[in-house]
């Protein structure tokens, strides 16, 4: 059963870019519409990689998206550098976030909603879920939106079972055992003849000069 009460809104701008850069309305109104059945959005902080290295379009094309989050009076954006090794900082400044307004600034918030495309939030999610704390995630399916049903179990694809999804890391795990190609594996396990011979047939030694002869 559905608890009312404060929402708060986590999104990652860059597993949304398609619908960014094509609908900036369009994406905001599909948010506040996942939403309105748990209660009134009070917080929405979006996330986005800043390198100042990138291109000068690339971030113009987000540029009408970052304007109308402008507009709302409970949104933010923020630019999350890399670190020193060039890895994205924003998974982990999304846990810190979460982690001190949920605590510390409103722990009044009834719904976290996560807007993500990896599992990288599933341990935070289960652990706000246990504190009571209704947890909502979505992800993009094709040009749309996609909720998925149960956070607890959270899988990339909500197109997919469990079960379709075990299956597709078993193949992906033996796949990656067989990278290496037939015929050399063969060799090692089973030497060929020629191996064979080469390996008792005594070789003539560098110190030994020529043969005495009889």
């Amino acid at each position: 059963m559905v608890e009312k009460g404060d929402v708060a809104v986590f999104w990652e701008l860059e597993q949304t870019r398609a619908m960014n850069i094509a609908s900036p309305e369009g994406i905001i109104a599909a948010i506040q519409g996942y939403a309105d059945p748990y209660g009134q959005i009070k917080n929405l902080t979006a996330y986005t990689q800043y390198d100042p290295e990138a291109q000068f379009s690339d971030s113009m094309q987000q540029r009408p998206l970052y304007n109308r989050l402008a507009e709302l009076n409970y949104s933010e954006v923020k630019f999350c550098p890399p670190d020193c090794r060039r890895r994205p900082t924003i998974g982990l400044q999304i846990v810190v976030d979460i982690a001190f307004y949920c605590t510390l600034e409103h722990p009044e918030t009834k719904t976290i909603v996560f807007i993500t495309g990896d599992r990288d939030f599933t341990s935070l999610a289960q652990m706000l879920h246990k504190h009571g704390k209704q947890i909502v995630v979505l992800v993009m399916a094709g040009d749309s939106f996609a909720e998925i049903e149960d956070p607890d179990s959270y899988w990339p694809r909500p197109s997919e079972t469990q079960d379709e999804y075990r299956e597709k890391k078993r193949k992906r795990a033996k796949a990656k055992e067989s990278d290496e190609p037939e015929g050399s594996k063969r060799r090692k396990a089973h030497p060929t003849k020629a191996e064979k011979d080469r390996a008792v047939v005594p070789t003539r030694s560098s110190k030994g000069g020529r043969r005495p002869r009889h």
